[in-house]
């Protein structure tokens, strides 16, 4: 149900605020802008896809290293006897500790991932709507837009930004939750 109160509430009205001011921009101004806004949103959406991919991909890893240092913690724990008999503590605990060293490796990394997307997605938006703004100071200078205009064309993009950015979050989400519930179902799979 929460899916599709998603689609229903986010994206579908997203999409639709972007046909109207697509069009509203070719026919106020030029089509031009309409083919900026375009593609500065395919862009912005195919760079989430890609990144949320990986995001995808670096979390399962992070889960398999959570559930090895774990299945050693634990192994440690129950064997404590037998560790202690034989001497091992160390060789546990170095054996405990390089989980950990590639768990933290891990999750420094899911951070810098983070932070790539966040950056790469700002970064989009503002090549997008600096060639807008461009665009519109050339038009500005030919006397065919006013200032008024420029403020006009920034706000719609800038409009478009805030539902766009909150679809991308409720997309990593979705994404993340679907490799927690792979997992799930892959525990359930153990007899």
């Amino acid at each position: 149900m929460t899916i599709a109160r998603a689609v229903l509430f986010s994206f579908i009205p997203s999409l639709i605020e972007l046909t109207l001011v697509c069009v509203l921009l070719a026919l106020r101004f030029n089509p031009l802008f309409s083919l900026l806004t375009v593609t500065t949103f395919v862009a912005y959406i195919l760079y989430t896809i890609v990144m949320n991919g990986k995001l995808g991909q670096l979390r399962k890893g992070m889960m398999m290293m959570d559930k090895e240092s774990m299945a050693r913690l634990t192994d440690s724990l129950f064997n404590v006897e037998s560790v202690k008999l034989f001497g091992n503590e160390k060789f546990e605990a170095d054996r405990y500790n390089a989980c950990l060293k590639v768990q933290q490796d891990l999750t420094i990394e899911n951070e810098k991932l983070y932070a790539l997307l966040n950056i790469g997605q700002a970064t989009i938006f503002s090549l997008g709507l600096l060639a807008m703004m461009l665009l519109s100071l050339t038009r500005i200078s030919a006397g065919s837009m006013t200032l008024g205009d420029l403020v006009m064309v920034a706000a719609l993009l800038e409009q478009l930004w805030v539902p766009l950015n909150f679809i991308g979050w409720q997309y990593r989400e979705l994404r993340s939750a679907l490799v927690d519930l792979e997992s799930l179902f892959n525990v359930l799979q153990i007899k």
